[in-house]
């Protein structure tokens, strides 16, 4: 029997103007979405142009990837990974755990099974209101659709599954299994490089869906069959018994030992047991049968998911009691779990699995080279920190980092940039004209005199003042708990508008956080927030921000230097503190004391990766623009220096070398080193002669070792 609609009346708030709670976040992993107070029409907007920038193979080859095949369904999964909704709330905020679901706000139905045309899908939407869009695989030879209904007021999670089972009806069992989960998240429109011509995206005006309103719904929807191995005729959906009990410790231990003592290969069984768990204890115990079905060789991950969003309530039918029989038949000598009470806490479960601590992964292969952006010292894809007294120039600085990234010159006369690229740099403490003055002193004082670098600069230099506008990426709500704001994901929206983005500048900390900045809960929020944007972008997000009092006078800066909570420096991974010379710095110097506050001492006191570095004294010119004292400024490194750090980098990361396999991978003048394999083989037998290195007498023979002494 089918699902029929009560005489629905058409809704006055059909139309872009309803209002509704959505949550957004960045890609699959990110598990802390924001949420969004918006309009079905403001939303509608937001969806109409698909992203065409988020995976790189042309539909033809994502296409032909094998969803059955471990590593090309990997590969399948990071093309269309990206940002996604959430058409509901959450009682907690920064999360997007189903059993948090506040209410719904909207019903989203995929379809992916490629039989449903444009026309088929609009007539069963008829005379409702929607959006219509093609989903990642869409082609023009086989369709994939996703739609969204948005509710006319907030629904219950029963109500949201009663919508799902209506749907599923109407659409012959062809949605997708997941538009049964609450909290499920689906990607905003996105489609491969080549297949924007193909995308779709229609809107449709009506009457509102209101699931209070659906009567003569049957209770259970047949699952949809896939192809996986664990799949056969016995999986017709058998019905979940009573309403979910939370259970104690002490019983979860019992029922999970229980498992133990049963075999998850038969199918049949494996169905049974899934239902007995979801029917006591509700989604907080797919844990405990996804952990149980992994001990099958025939463990998919879909199909876990799929089969158990298809579990349904109904009254009667198995219970736990058929899990312990089960077991005693496996030799389990325990009893089936006693009465529980509703009033329990609800149990615990393992916070991961331990097979993925495992080291084995970390042993198979070598570690990746580390990224830099200035070469052994600023990582790239980090979050760092510069920390600075008002009047030291650290917003000179910053402008001079961005400019040497830009035309891959040396930061100060000093620090050699690794990774060039883009900058994007939000000043909340300076105006326009501000800026407009700093940068054109930098430029002057830097690479002005090269004619082809102001379109290197007008390229990949991005500078916005940000003094009027409320930054806050943390805020204190109602309850005084610190939650993060949308602007990290709106900024990262922003920022994937610049082409080879390597660095992000905040400047400064104390404009962009909530909450209390002595208050180590509230500033590891913040870090939280940092880390957010840099895992969005995959650039250098670097912090600029006020040191403490008792850091200003002090002959020795340490990783304590900076302002408020001591988690601000423990949560970045690299810092850099400027200062001025105290006087006792200065004498030993020898700078006196009428032009000690024309220098700066610039300490690295945090590097994760990198080998510690000796402060550099830098000098301030005319304008402001800090440069590296002469007796600071780099030499150039020697061929023999390049060579032997080559070789410290590579054996770090588990790689060694011969002589004669040094010279043939990395001799030749195009390539890192810049030296010819003849030059390079002159420089080995040199650099064995004067001490510097040795070859290996024990097994693997003839591998070059450094021996410790350095060059002068």
């Amino acid at each position: 029997m089918k699902d029929t609609v009560k005489n629905p009346k058409p809704s006055p708030t059909a139309n872009g103007a309803q209002q509704l709670v959505v949550n957004f976040g960045t890609r699959n992993r990110d598990a802390f979405p924001i949420e969004h107070k918006t309009t079905w029409g403001a939303l509608s907007s937001q969806l109409s142009v698909p992203d065409t920038t988020r995976g790189t193979l042309p539909l033809a080859e994502y296409l032909a990837l094998d969803k059955e095949i471990p590593e090309q369904k990997r590969i399948r999964n990071a093309e269309k990974d990206g940002a996604y909704f959430i058409m509901g709330s959450f009682s907690k905020p920064g999360t997007r755990d189903a059993a948090d679901i506040a209410f719904m706000t909207g019903f989203v139905g995929d379809i992916d099974s490629g039989t449903v045309s444009k026309e088929d899908l609009l007539v069963k939407l008829k005379g409702l209101e929607y959006i219509v869009y093609s989903s990642y695989s869409h082609g023009p030879v086989v369709p994939k659709w996703r739609f969204i209904l948005p509710y006319p007021t907030p629904v219950s999670v029963a109500d949201h599954k009663r919508t799902y089972a209506h749907w599923q009806q109407v659409f012959d069992g062809q949605l997708d299994t997941h538009c049964n989960t609450p909290a499920q998240l689906w990607y905003t429109p996105a489609c491969p490089p080549d297949a924007g011509p193909y995308f779709e995206f229609i809107t449709g005006v009506g009457d509102l869906f209101d699931p209070t309103r659906l009567t003569d719904l049957v209770p259970a929807v047949p699952a949809v069959v896939s192809t996986t191995s664990m799949q056969n005729s016995e999986t017709a959906l058998l019905p979940m018994p009573t309403e979910p009990v939370a259970i104690s410790l002490e019983e979860q231990g019992r029922l999970i030992e229980a498992l133990k003592n049963i075999s998850a290969d038969d199918r049949s069984t494996w169905v049974k047991v899934g239902i007995a768990i979801k029917g006591r204890l509700g989604d907080a115990g797919l844990g405990i049968w996804t952990a149980w079905s992994k001990t099958s060789a025939k463990f998919d991950e879909d199909d876990v998911d799929a089969t158990w969003n298809s579990f349904t309530p109904r009254t009667g039918g198995v219970t736990l009691g058929t899990i312990f029989h089960l077991a005693k038949q496996g030799g389990h000598s325990s009893q089936p779990l006693a009465a529980m009470s509703a009033a329990q806490p609800i149990q615990l479960l393992p916070l991961f699995d331990i097979k993925e601590a495992k080291v084995d992964r970390f042993l198979q292969k070598p570690p990746p080279p580390r990224r830099w952006l200035l070469h052994d010292t600023l990582p790239l894809g980090k979050v760092g920190m510069v920390v600075a007294p008002g009047g030291t120039g650290k917003s000179f600085l910053m402008i001079q980092l961005a400019v040497a990234v830009a035309t891959q010159t040396l930061l100060a006369n000093y620090w050699t940039v690794d990774s060039p690229g883009a900058s994007l740099i939000l000043c909340a403490e300076e105006d326009d004209d501000d800026l407009h003055h700093r940068l054109q002193d930098v430029i002057a004082a830097t690479v002005g005199q090269d004619p082809t670098m102001p379109a290197l600069i007008k390229q990949r230099i991005f500078i916005k003042s940000m003094i009027t506008e409320n930054n806050l990426m943390t805020h204190s709500n109602e309850r005084r708990e610190i939650v993060l704001t949308d602007y990290v994901d709106r900024l990262a929206l922003t920022a994937r508008g610049i082409p080879d983005l390597k660095l992000i500048i905040i400047d400064p900390a104390s404009r962009f956080r909530g909450g209390d900045e002595n208050a180590a809960h509230d500033t590891t929020r913040f870090v939280e927030a940092l880390e957010r944007l840099r895992s969005a972008t995959d650039a250098t997000v670097l912090l600029v921000h006020h040191a403490s009092k008792g850091s200003m006078n002090a002959d020795e800066v340490d990783q304590g230097a900076s302002r408020g909570s001591s988690a601000l420096s423990d949560g970045v991974r690299w810092q850099m503190s400027l200062s001025k010379p105290s006087k006792l710095t200065a004498k030993k110097l020898g700078i006196m004391e009428p032009d000690r506050y024309q220098y700066v001492m610039a300490t690295i006191t945090k590097s994760n990766g990198a080998p510690p570095q000796p402060p550099v004294l830098l000098k301030r010119g005319p304008k402001g623009v800090l440069v590296a004292t002469q007796a600071q400024t780099k030499k150039p490194v020697s061929p023999e220096m390049r060579m032997l750090g080559k070789i410290h980098w590579e054996t770090a990361g588990g790689k060694t070398y011969t002589a004669n396999s040094f010279e043939q991978k990395f001799g030749g003048a195009t390539k890192e080193l810049q030296l010819s394999v003849v030059a390079i083989r002159k420089l080995i037998v040199a650099c064995i002669n004067a001490g510097y290195l040795r070859k290996s007498t024990a097994k693997p023979i003839g591998v070059l070792e450094l021996t410790g002494i350095i060059p002068p």
